[in-house]
This record gives C-alpha cells, structure tokens and sequence, in this order.
C-alpha cells in the first residue's frame, strides 16, 4: 500500500497541475511521472487514476455538491475537491480498492497538503456520499 500511497500524492499533484496551469492534462502527467521510479503496475494506477478522476469531474463534483451544507463547490479549496474527487474515481472505477481505504487515503492526502480541517471535511462528505444509497447504486463505471 505505501507503493500506491506514493501514486496518489503523485497523482494529486498532476491533477492540481492540470487543473491551474496551461498545457495538456496528459502531457503534465507524463512529465511530472516519467521520472518516477515506480512498478508497472504502479504506473498503471497512476495513469488510470489520473484519466478517471480528470475526465470525470464534473459527475464526481456533481456527487459532492449536494453533501455541501450551506457552501457552494465553487468555495470549496481546489485542492479539497481534487482530493474528494479522486477517492471517488478510486470507488467508481476501481473496484479492488475498498471505499473505506479510499476514504483513509483522502482524509492523509487532506491532512498532508491542505489545512488543519479538511481531513475532517473531506472525511464527512465522503462518508456522506458513500452511504447514500442512490449514489451507491449509480456507480459510474
């Protein structure tokens, strides 16, 4: 797991890349990764994560929004969302991985890189939209 903690610190910083600066999202990945010394089923991950959670985000901001009690997403820190988001892909696109590690990875990644509370805001949106039985049956696979 460390090996695919690593993949997502990595991935996290490829996304915020793509998402505030010029230049192609797969073209940022490729650079920021390419010296990596990573497994190729760790490359793999990388890759994929980063094309689900990218291609994806307005459906996975879709599925926060409405867990944001009197906020709208717009407020919500880039680099929050970009965290919330990927533990989503990560639930809808990758079903090996468990929703509770999905959820513990972001809530570390929120603690490591963004302010004191967001590992408890991404926590409790997370487990909002994890629990809500309509979004439980409307994976996006």
């Amino acid at each position: 797991m460390k090996g695919r903690h690593r993949v997502r610190e990595a991935v996290l910083s490829c996304l915020y890349a793509a998402e505030s600066e010029a230049g192609s999202p797969l073209e940022i990945l490729k650079n920021r990764l390419q010296e990596q010394d990573w497994s190729e089923g760790e490359r793999e991950f990388a890759h994929g994560l980063f094309e689900k959670t990218f291609h994806n985000r307005e459906k996975l901001d879709g599925e926060i929004e409405p867990k944001l009690k009197n906020w709208k997403l717009s407020r919500i820190a880039l680099l929050d969302r970009i965290i919330m988001r990927m533990a989503l892909a990560e639930w809808h696109f990758f079903p090996d991985i468990p929703e509770k590690v999905a959820i513990d990875e972001a809530v570390e990644l929120a603690k490591k890189f963004s302010t004191a509370e967001s590992g408890h805001f991404v926590n409790g949106i997370l487990d909002a939209i994890f629990k809500d039985p309509d979004l439980r049956n409307a994976k996006l696979v």
